[in-house]
Formats: C-alpha cells, sequence, structure tokens
C-alpha cells in the first residue's frame, strides 16, 4: 500500500521509465560524484585549506543559480524542431565532456572549470525534465506524488555515488569516478535521439498552414496575444540572476583572501536581485497569472532563498575536522572518506527514501506551512550532534563513539531535512503555474533556491574566517568550532521557521 501511494500515477509507464534514468544515473549518481568528489579533490590532490575548498566548491555550484535563463530559453526558442530534444541532447553533451575531461586535468583552476560545466549539463537536463513533469502534473492529470518520487530517485542515485567517491578518495585515486560520472550521464543520449516522444509530450513542433495562420488574426489585422509569450521584464530577471552568478564567480576567483567584501557584494546583488524580481511580478505586464498569483509566485521564490541563506554551509570547517588526522585535530574523530561520505550517504539515502514515502503517505495532510517548519526545526535540532562530538560529550558523557554518534545525528538527517524542505515548495508552485512557462516558473523557484546556498556558502566563508578557523597543519585552530555550529545551523536558521508564518499559507498540500 505504501509503494502505491509513492509511485506517481497520471503518468506514462514510458515517462516514468525515463524519470528514473535521469534521476537515478545523470541527477542521483553523476551529480553525487560531482559533489562528493570536492573534498578529496581540493583537499588531498591539491592540498588547499577549508576556506580554499569551499570557495572553489561555491564556484562549481554556480551553473544551479542560472536555471532561470535556460529555462526561459528552452520555453521560448524551440531548435531545430524540437521544444526540449535538442536542448536535452546539448545538456548530455556538455556534462559528458566536462565530465570527462576532469578525468585529465592537473590544475586547480581547469578542475574547478570543468567541474562548473558538467555542473551546468546536469542543471540542464534536470531542468528540461522537471519542467516536462511539473507540466503533466499541473495539466495532464499527473498526480502531486511526483516530486517525492523523483527526490527518492535522486537519493538511490546518490548512494552508488557515494559508494564509488569514497573508497576512491581514500585511495587517491578520485578520477576514476568521473569516468563511471561519464558513462551515467550518456546513457540518456539513445533514448534522446532515438525515442523522443518517451521523454516529451507533443515535443514536435506543427508546422501550420496558411488557413491555420490565417485564424491567429484578429480583426483588426493584428496578430493575438500570444499569452505563454515570456515577458520581457521576466528575461531581465532571468539575464540578470545569470549575470550576478558569473559576477560572484569571478569574485570568488579573485577574492578568496576577502571573504567579507565578497559577502557584502554578494548581499548587495542579491537585494538588486529581489527587488527586480518584485518588480517583474507586480507589474503591469500581467498575463494568466492575476496580481495575487504573481505576488505568491514572488514570495515563494524569495522563501525558497532565505531557507537556503540562513542555513550557513560550513562546510570548509566540518568537513576539514572531521576527516583531519592527529596533526591537525588531536584526538579527533579522523573519519575516513569511506565513512565520511559513503556510509553516511547510504544510510541518508535510505532514511530519504523512507520519509518521502512516508512525506506522500501522511505529510501531504498537512499544510505547506506545517511542513515546511516541521522540516526547518529537525534539521536544525539535529546540528546538536556535531557539537556534542566538537566537545567530546559523546565520548566523556554517553559513551557512544565518533562514528555511531555521526550517523544518528545531522550528517543523515540534514540532507532528509532538505529534501522535506523543497517537497512542499514544489507542489506548492505547482498550484499556480502558467501553461507554457512551467520550465522558466521551477526554474526560477530553484534558482532563487540556489542563489540561497551560493549565497550560504559565502556567508559560511565570511564565518569561517571570523570564528578564526585554521584547516592546514600544524597551523590548525578549531577552538571556536562549536560555536560556529550553534550560530550557522541552529540560530539562523529559525529566521526561517519565523518567516514561514507570513510567507507562506496555512493551507493543506493536498486538493
Amino acid at each position: 500500500m505504501w509503494f502505491k501511494d509513492f509511485c506517481p500515477h497520471g503518468f506514462p509507464d514510458e515517462f516514468v521509465g525515463v524519470i528514473l534514468r535521469v534521476y537515478v544515473f545523470v541527477k542521483g549518481l553523476a551529480g553525487a560524484i560531482l559533489l562528493y568528489s570536492t573534498l578529496p579533490l581540493y583537499r588531498s590532490e591539491y592540498g588547499l585549506s577549508g576556506l580554499e575548498y569551499q570557495t572553489y566548491s561555491t564556484i562549481a555550484l554556480l551553473p544551479w543559480t542560472m536555471k532561470p535563463l535556460v529555462g526561459a530559453i528552452v520555453d521560448s526558442y524551440p531548435w531545430g524542431g524540437y521544444k526540449k530534444r535538442n536542448y536535452a541532447i546539448l545538456a548530455v553533451c556538455i556534462a559528458t565532456l566536462g565530465s570527462f575531461l576532469l578525468f585529465f586535468n592537473t590544475s586547480v583552476k581547469l578542475s574547478t572549470g570543468f567541474l562548473f560545466a558538467a555542473s551546468f549539463g546536469v542543471m540542464m537536463i534536470d531542468l528540461i525534465y522537471e519542467g516536462e513533469y511539473s507540466s503533466r502534473m499541473a495539466f495532464r492529470g499527473g498526480s502531486t506524488t511526483m516530486p517525492s518520487f523523483v527526490w527518492a530517485c535522486i537519493m538511490a542515485g546518490s548512494v552508488v555515488g557515494a559508494i564509488l567517491v569514497g573508497p576512491l578518495g581514500d585511495h587517491g585515486d578520485i578520477r576514476y569516478a568521473y569516468l563511471f560520472a561519464t558513462i551515467c550521464i550518456i546513457q540518456l543520449l539513445f533514448s534522446l535521439v532515438a525515442h523522443p516522444a518517451k521523454s516529451f509530450h507533443k515535443d514536435k513542433i506543427k508546422i501550420k498552414s496558411a488557413p491555420e495562420l490565417s485564424e491567429e488574426i484578429i480583426p483588426n489585422n493584428q496578430p493575438k496575444k500570444d499569452k505563454d509569450k515570456i515577458l520581457p521584464r521576466e528575461w531581465t530577471l532571468c539575464v540578470f540572476m545569470a549575470l550576478v552568478s558569473l559576477v560572484l564567480m569571478t569574485m570568488l576567483f579573485t577574492g578568496s583572501n576577502y571573504p567579507w567584501s565578497t559577502l557584502g557584494f554578494a548581499f548587495l546583488c542579491v537585494v538588486c536581485l529581489h527587488s527586480w524580481a518584485y518588480y517583474v511580478y507586480h507589474g503591469k505586464e500581467q498575463t494568466r497569472n492575476s496580481k495575487k498569483q504573481a505576488h505568491q509566485l514572488w514570495t515563494y521564490n524569495l522563501y525558497m532563498f532565505l531557507v537556503e541563506a540562513f542555513y550557513v554551509n560550513i562546510s570548509g570547517a566540518q568537513d576539514f575536522w572531521f576527516t583531519a588526522d592527529d596533526t591537525c585535530v588531536a584526538n579527533g574523530p579522523a573519519f575516513s572518506l569511506s565513512l565520511y561520505t559513503t556510509t553516511v550517504t547510504i544510510i541518508s539515502a535510505i532514511a530519504g527514501i523512507l520519509a518521502a514515502m512516508f512525506y506522500s503517505r501522511s505529510l501531504m495532510k498537512w499544510s505547506f506551512r506545517s511542513a515546511v517548519q516541521m522540516a526547518i526545526v529537525f534539521q536544525a535540532a539535529s546540528s546538536f550532534t556535531d557539537i556534542a562530538i566538537a566537545k567530546r560529550w559523546n565520548i566523556t558523557h554517553l559513551g557512544i563513539s565518533d562514528p555511531l554518534f555521526f550517523l544518528l545525528g545531522d550528517a543523515v538527517i540534514s540532507p532528509v531535512a532538505s529534501m522535506l524542505k523543497l517537497i512542499p515548495m514544489a507542489i506548492l508552485t505547482s498550484r499556480i503555474v502558467e501553461r507554457g512557462k512551467e520550465t522558466m516558473t521551477y526554474s526560477l523557484l530553484a534558482g532563487f533556491q540556489n542563489m540561497g546556498m551560493v549565497f550560504s556558502k559565502i556567508f559560511g566563508l565570511a564565518l569561517i574566517q571570523s570564528f578564526e578557523i585554521k584547516t592546514i597543519a600544524p597551523f590548525c585552530s578549531f577552538i571556536y568550532y562549536p560555536a560556529l555550529i550553534l550560530f550557522a545551523h541552529m540560530i539562523m536558521p529559525m529566521l526561517s521557521f519565523v518567516l514561514a508564518y507570513v510567507m507562506l499559507p496555512p493551507i493543506k498540500q493536498s486538493k
């Protein structure tokens, strides 16, 4: 019964099969390799500090903030007789090339550039199929359990990716993982070339006859207004977000030693971005969305940004503290990458799949606001385990080993909580998405979410420096590390908990 409720209904079986391949093998498995490989790549192969590691890994994340511009292009400009197929083929080629070249490069900046390219391709693939299933979910009777199903697929793929990254990272062979990622990405090419109809509904453009064209002229011989057309203001918003991403990438490449300056500039950029977004959504040029719906879209996008920004990313301190040896952290956990990456991901993926099934079964009865607030509290509370390990309370007071206590806390719970925050927001957006603009609407939501993650990482860089965290032996210093966790992962996220009362509706998720 649980499995029946969990699987999406109202979608063709062939399409569900394609979604499985996209989100298990491409975004799940290959995406996990690109994500988890950054620690062994930057720390072990290039010997970078925690600040440098977090800086370059932030650059690799920036393509995900460019989703709106790519979404607008895909929605507006069919290519080669198809609306989405050829863009998906291009995305597969970019991701494949970037992943494959990672095996051969020898410099930090080239590695970051290839990671950027591979992430950009995976982002395009995710965006195109996200727009497709959201369109079917909104207009063709597809069930709202699809986002939960997609997340379960991603987590299942992440398990295999983590199984590869951990041992290969421990043995200094992380580059071989990129070859496996290349295979996982390129497998999608066959169905796109040979069977595009399985992926996209009515994707091929119909060439209209003369009588059909004449019907589109209204009495005064003026063309009928295209309600599905992306407006100029919407285009400027998409371009603005992409430009902000590129500027931040340049600043991170050149100003990693001045994180507070980078943070100040990033703050100015996002204020301008959200101000322009407000102008775009509340402008007079409205199509099918009412003013109320336009305001809702802007509010949800802003909230997704704030949720991610307030859970401050301090991976440059955390990842190094947990995996450092005795020369840097005396009597510390000294976790291997197999434990820190592989074991954690396997357990969190299993927990995530069960949580997604539970969400579809039970939490769909909750309101959007309550579901998101529950996930925020869940994630913030779990960070206490990281503080306890840093203070060594798990050893001195509880007698619980570091690996066991670590696996019972934030390492496993946080990814699950992140998923539980995103699912209700995706469903909420599907309620007011415009036909013909599904890809761009979802890409804006994802773009603002990912911009929040980037801002969180930049904020984390500044906090790591301010809390005097040093990660290179023999000058390592983690004196204020527990206080950093308390502020970044427990105090700051509660701001988004409070804001949910004014920014999210109390209505139920299930219709």
